[in-house]
């Protein structure tokens, strides 16, 4: 069958090498589809996927750059980043019509619902009976006269023939009938049910079609996974997201309300894809390389070595500098396929060794009152600021108890605009994530796990926050952490010590002694945390006191200083 232009194909793609093209070098190659496995493979290897960049690190991503495409309104359903099984799929489904069917799909493409993607238009493809056509027929009036003559759904004598208004009849044939005229004749919609074969599901593509299995061993390895590996390593790549700051801020100048980000290959190890037209969020990714570098020899004991001439001998050593590239990645709003499992749980679960000394060594560090209530509505604890206290729901596990008196100690002291003025600009999703970013390094520090309950908040950086903000929330945050991780500290210590001497057999007037002074260190220490404020408060309070107090003169003062 011949495309537009004479072409014996529907398609082609110049599938590009993503990891050159970001090092600022076009490296592709064009593929005409329906093509094989075997002819993409030998593609891939000359264009470099798989193969090393200058530092050692392989190419495995890989985009398309550009389309020529020979069936008329397909090219802009075609996006960069697109399946090539899928697009193979589609491509082998059209050369498989012949040349009366094939017009037939070019004229539904024009009037269908069903062409929003490639798996609209393979399922058009198996659904062309849903519309009729008929060649030829290109006006109100040819309407008319194919309805009236040809299908005799009017009968004329033809002394009457030259008074009917073939042009009205034919224009109220199409508003009845929601007909359209195209490039290859009048289209109607039968009204006829719209089967969906293909389900947009990779895997249920026929091996026929399939290209890619030449990639997939890795794949399939990935299959044979049971749920909790695959959710354990899930997990362990987000663990990799969060820790990196310099990306995450560089993401959320570019895309705001990024939830969860992965490389193009990572979300299609995951069974999702990314959507078509969507563009890559640029980040850096290590790129070390190694050099040779000539210094002076050194002994065992770390002296210079010496020739016999007295000079210093030279080597040569390999070095690794540390170097960054830049790298595209995409958020899971720009993707769609499977869905990911979950992580988060609605509640912790486990025990806490030490768990009673922990809890109440937050309780005593806590600057205000902790409670534990039956919550209405599901929330597992909140901070009354009304009332300055903590409530805490009663009956949760050891871990999920920690963890929320935590964040809402966090709360407290972060977001108490009564103490923290400046707490009423953080908008309320980011006022969660450093409450839950507090709670879980701090648990994270005393070995309590509490990473499938805190990701998603910890990913979920407020929509909109700017980059100096988002650079204040982290540094707030692991200050908050330490001072948190430094005063359970010196509690657990006293606690301690005053279980020990309970345990004794009688008073210790030394260890009471110490016991005594840690406890005054403490509390000292609480107090002056509490009163201590900026050298910029300070002396806006002492101007404004001055203000206020009432004006003397020279004289007097002299006056009062002599009596």
């Amino acid at each position: 069958m011949a495309y537009e232009y004479d072409h014996d194909y529907p398609f082609e793609a110049f599938i590009t090498n993503l990891g050159k093209y970001n090092e600022g070098e076009r490296v592709g190659e064009w593929v005409k589809f329906p093509t094989t496995s075997e002819e993409l493979q030998k593609v891939f290897e000359r264009i470099g996927i798989g193969s090393k960049d200058d530092f050692g690190n392989p190419y495995e991503e890989w985009f398309i750059s550009d389309y020529d495409c020979y069936v008329d309104g397909l090219y802009e359903k075609l996006g960069e980043y697109e399946n090539l099984d899928e697009l193979n799929y589609m491509a082998s489904k059209l050369d498989e019509l012949d040349d009366h069917d094939y017009n037939h799909f070019q004229a539904a493409m024009q009037i269908s619902d069903y062409t929003g993607s490639i798996k609209d238009v393979i399922n058009l493809i198996d659904n062309l009976d849903k519309y009729e056509i008929y060649p030829g027929v290109e006006s109100n009036a040819d309407l008319g006269h194919y309805y009236i003559e040809e299908l005799g759904m009017m009968e004329v004598p033809d002394y009457l023939a030259d008074y009917i208004d073939y042009e009205a009849y034919g224009r109220d044939v199409a508003i009845n009938e929601m007909g359209q005229f195209t490039d290859y004749g009048y289209v109607r919609d039968t009204q006829e049910s719209f089967t969906e074969y293909y389900d947009g599901d990779r895997e249920n593509i026929p091996d026929e079609y399939r290209v890619m299995d030449f990639m997939v061993s890795g794949e399939k390895e990935r299959k044979t996974m049971n749920y909790e590996t695959f959710k354990q390593e899930f997990a362990e790549d987000i663990k990799e997201k969060l820790y990196s700051v310099n990306n995450t801020m560089l993401i959320m100048m570019q895309r705001p309300d990024a939830q969860l980000c992965q490389s193009f290959t990572g979300w299609k190890q995951m069974g999702r894809y990314v959507k078509k037209g969507e563009k890559g969020i640029s980040i850096l990714a290590p790129a070390p390389y190694k050099i040779e570098r000539e210094q002076t020899k050194l002994d065992d004991k770390g002296i210079p070595v010496f020739d016999a001439d007295g000079e210093p001998v030279k080597e040569k050593v390999e070095v690794t500098i540390r170097a960054f590239k830049v790298v595209k990645t995409f958020d899971l709003a720009q993707t769609d396929g499977k869905e990911l499992p979950m992580i988060g749980p609605n509640e912790l679960v486990g025990s806490i060794d030490g768990y009673p000394k922990l809890l109440q060594a937050l309780q005593e560090i806590s600057p205000v009152p902790v409670s534990f209530e039956l919550i209405d509505g599901g929330a597992k604890g909140y901070y009354n600021l009304e009332n300055k206290s903590i409530v805490i729901q009663d009956g949760m596990s050891e871990v999920q108890t920690i963890k929320t008196l935590l964040h809402e100690m966090a709360h407290q002291k972060l977001h108490d605009k009564d103490t923290v003025p400046e707490a009423k600009d953080i908008t309320r999703n980011g006022k969660e994530v450093e409450a839950e970013s507090v709670a879980y390094v701090v648990c994270q520090h005393y070995g309590i796990n509490t990473s499938d309950y805190s990701f998603s908040y910890v990913a979920g950086w407020s929509e909109g926050k700017e980059t100096p903000e988002l650079k204040a929330s982290l540094d707030k945050i692991r200050q908050t952490a330490s001072e948190f991780i430094y005063q359970i500290d010196q509690r657990m210590e006293v606690l301690m010590a005053e279980k020990e001497q309970v345990q004794g057999k009688g008073a210790n007037p030394e260890l009471q002694g110490v016991v005594d002074k840690m406890l005054k260190d403490i509390d000292k220490k609480r107090t002056v945390s509490k009163v201590k404020e900026s050298v910029k408060t300070r002396i806006k309070a002492n101007a404004e006191k001055a203000e206020q107090a009432p004006k003397r003169n020279k004289s007097a003062k002299t006056k009062e200083e002599r009596a």
